[in-house]
């Protein structure tokens, strides 16, 4: 897919009216690229993402299809049916500034085994972290790795130095810097379309005392205490 329609399609669309009308209001709009709100490396203030500019996505997808002859063929969106109420909200307001997108609606064992083959050009996926480290994300776009975890296949130069120096950095301010850097490249060049950061919601009796939350959202109960 042309980078410039990437750029169109994460402009496109409301990722805050996604969340509060489709999500009943549970998560983070992606404003700030790759790494999500909780883990060190996420800073919405040095590193911009993409935020609702329906203007900016019209014109992109207006001169693309001066460009290609007065028209864009339809893009399809692959995913599975548990997100197609979200496929479908992005579908209708791209839709409104001149890109039409199929919503095509696939078996989760098919999806995965199309975008494991590179035969799933766009989709809808989630990547939910193994480790509580920003390099978790990070290696879905590093250039050596298949898939997975690379299922867009990107590749970029300056971003596998990055990634690769990153790993044997001990420095942990450093380590964060390039952390950043890598999120402001796939921002930049747009293999994917952040939508948003999730959130667990716990409900805990007045009993229970020293519950904490954690970035993986595992179940810890060392030092939980049930009070009388």
């Amino acid at each position: 897919m042309n980078k410039q329609l990437r750029k169109a399609i994460n402009n496109g669309f409301d990722r805050r009216k996604l969340v509060t009308y489709l999500r009943n209001n549970i998560g983070i709009p992606a404003e700030a690229g790759m790494i999500p709100a909780g883990l060190a490396g996420y800073d919405s203030s040095l590193v911009k993402g993409y935020t609702y500019q329906p203007e900016i996505a019209k014109k992109i997808i207006q001169d693309l299809k001066q460009k290609n002859g007065g028209s864009l063929p339809a893009i399809t969106l692959l995913s599975n049916d548990n997100y197609s109420d979200r496929c479908n909200f992005i579908a209708s307001q791209l839709s409104n500034l001149g890109l039409e997108i199929i919503v095509e609606i696939l078996q989760p064992s098919l999806l995965r085994e199309q975008m494991s083959n590179e035969q799933a050009p766009f989709f809808w996926g989630t990547w939910i972290a193994d480790y509580p480290d920003a390099e978790s994300y990070l290696t879905m776009f590093y250039g050596k790795n298949g898939a997975p975890p690379n299922y867009t296949r990107f590749h970029n130069d300056e971003y596998d130095r990055l990634y690769e120096q990153s790993l044997v950095e001990t420095n942990e301010e450093k380590k964060l810097e390039m952390y950043m850097m890598m999120d402001r490249i796939i921002i930049e060049e747009a293999p994917c379309v952040p939508l948003f950061y999730d959130e667990v919601l716990h409900f805990i009796q007045k009993r229970v005392k020293n519950w904490n939350t954690n970035n993986l959202n595992l179940l810890e109960l060392k030092e939980v205490k049930l009070m009388d």
